[in-house]
């Protein structure tokens, strides 16, 4: 796809008003860069989301961000929506990039039907392209490599190959605890996996960090449950894992990383057993997606603050401040403006660079997982997963290619 040199016209649609609904689509537009005007269109009207449009002769490149409403039947009415009109109607698109901060792609869950979540979101989103002008769908933590695996599927059952592009915060969070580390470089560190599903994104910031991971067995019998069973603790560099004993976490200063948190059980308790039972002398959590989605989430977030258990929060910017007191946002809106640039061509080598940070290397699906962990050997070498053959092309060779940019 041709590009032209100099900055285009983003042409923006806003689908809502509600700042939970737009707040990483606010953001992003304002980082797109003064060489880029941002104006609005009209004529279009879904109930969340946004449309931007790139008007450059001789083509057209539509970017959507859709809005963060997780669990929610309407906001996947919603995505598709804006999805048929943008590709059966009269605007100027001759491709269309999708950026969604959320999609529920988990491929196992006690509590919910996901995996048949999964695929019918796939399959919605795919039929939903009537004309077959999307090239690429971008995904912040979308949790399992399996759903992705659905979502590609999809397209390719309708007869469109589209390129899947998972991507993950857990590098930037990686950037502000490697600042704490320099801090107090005599401390002793661990990013710590609250369970099997946020493992592969806690590698990834361990081998970042050259600290060990440890991970906790967690069963979640129902909704407003959680229990925490063993825990074992890996090497970085060579993946080999083991029991987790008391001396292992005493006074260690813990990073817990997680995709997303609707209730809070889950960050809450692994905190308050890291301080209580492992002697863990400090816990900075760090969460991309603070839905938060139950009332009392934010008060058990807050009182686990209070408390001691958690020092700190790290949140995204994909939703807006959900809490005071120690908490600091990182920024995803940059990455993604970065990622867009880099969609239409115009993207700066710093932008590449920005890009390459933020795409996720999916990893084993959680059946695999538990019998790399009985096995005592965990894929702590994220580039080594899943299996690459020479043909399959890398998600940046996939981006670049046709951004033409490669």
């Amino acid at each position: 796809m041709a590009h032209p040199a100099e900055a285009p016209t983003f042409f923006h649609l806003k689908h809502s008003q509600d700042p939970y609904h737009s707040a990483l689509t606010s953001g992003v537009i304002a980082h797109l860069g003064e060489g880029i005007v941002s104006s609005a269109f009209e004529g279009v009207r879904a109930r969340s989301g946004e449309l931007l449009i790139e008007r450059a002769d001789p083509t057209s490149f539509g970017i959507i961000i859709e809005s963060h409403a997780p669990y929610m039947d309407r906001w996947q009415s919603d995505l598709e929506t804006i999805i048929y009109r943008a590709t059966t109607s009269s605007l100027p698109i001759d491709a269309l990039f999708v950026v969604m901060p959320y999609m529920e792609l988990r491929d196992d869950r006690a509590v919910t039907d996901a995996g048949a979540l999964a695929r019918l979101l796939s399959d919605r989103l795919a039929n939903a392209d009537k004309q077959q002008k999307i090239v690429a769908v971008a995904t912040w933590e979308p949790h399992s490599t399996q759903g992705i695996e659905h979502l590609r599927t999809a397209f390719a059952e309708s007869g469109n190959e589209v390129a899947i592009i998972p991507l993950t915060a857990v590098r930037l969070f990686a950037r502000k605890f490697a600042q704490i580390m320099a801090e107090h470089p005599n401390r002793r560190y661990a990013v710590i996996s609250p369970d099997l599903g946020s493992l592969h994104r806690c590698m990834i910031a361990a081998k970042e960090l050259n600290v060990p991971v440890v991970l906790f067995e967690k069963m979640r019998p129902a909704i407003e449950k959680v229990d925490f069973g063993n825990a074992f603790i890996a090497d970085p560099t060579t993946g080999l894992a083991v029991p987790a004993i008391f001396d292992d976490l005493l006074n260690i200063v813990a990073f817990p990383i997680d995709d997303l948190t609707g209730t809070g059980r889950t960050n809450c308790g692994a905190a308050e057993m890291l301080k209580r039972d492992y002697g863990v002398a400090e816990v900075h959590t760090a969460i991309t997606h603070a839905s938060l989605i139950l009332p009392e989430a934010k008060k058990r977030l807050s009182a686990a603050m209070e408390e001691g258990f958690i020092d700190a929060i790290f949140f995204t910017d994909t939703l807006p401040p959900v809490m005071d007191g120690k908490t600091v946002t990182v920024s995803v809106a940059q990455s993604t403006a970065a990622l867009m640039r880099v969609a239409t061509g115009i993207g700066s080598e710093e932008d590449k660079v920005a890009v390459q940070k933020i795409m996720y290397p999916l990893g084993p699906i959680k059946d695999e997982l538990k019998e790399l962990l009985a096995a005592g050997q965990l894929p702590l070498v994220p580039e080594l997963w899943p299996p690459q053959t020479p043909s399959t092309p890398s998600q940046e060779a996939v981006l670049f290619q046709y951004a033409g940019t490669a």
